[in-house]
């Protein structure tokens, strides 16, 4: 889960993002690294090799053009953050939107 590009940084260990992919059966990446909002290199991003990128921003268009994103750019999903941003009942949609990627990659 790509929160912002510069720097990477994704959703780790202890945030309701990263409680969300769990619950919805996927695996974060970004619970690997320290604290709720981690940064991560872009090495350390494809040596991950996820299954998915789920970007936040909008910027799917700017992220497959990045330096590096090469090899995993056919695996970045543009989500829309309002669903997952507030603890609101649109979680629910946020959570049956992961799901359906999840379920999509298996």
């Amino acid at each position: 889960m790509e929160i912002w590009h510069e720097p990477l940084m994704t959703a780790g260990k202890g945030s309701l993002w990263d409680s969300l992919i769990s619950t919805a059966g996927g695996e974060n990446i970004g619970s690997l690294g320290t604290g709720a909002y981690p940064v991560f290199s872009i090495e350390e991003l494809l040596k991950q090799n996820p299954d998915l990128v789920i970007l936040t921003n909008y910027n799917l268009a700017e992220a497959k053009t990045r330096t590096g994103y090469e090899t995993i750019k056919e695996r970045l999903i543009e989500v829309d953050p309002g669903l997952f941003t507030f603890p609101t009942k649109r979680l629910w949609d946020g959570l049956e939107v992961l799901y359906g990627l999840f379920e999509a990659k298996q």
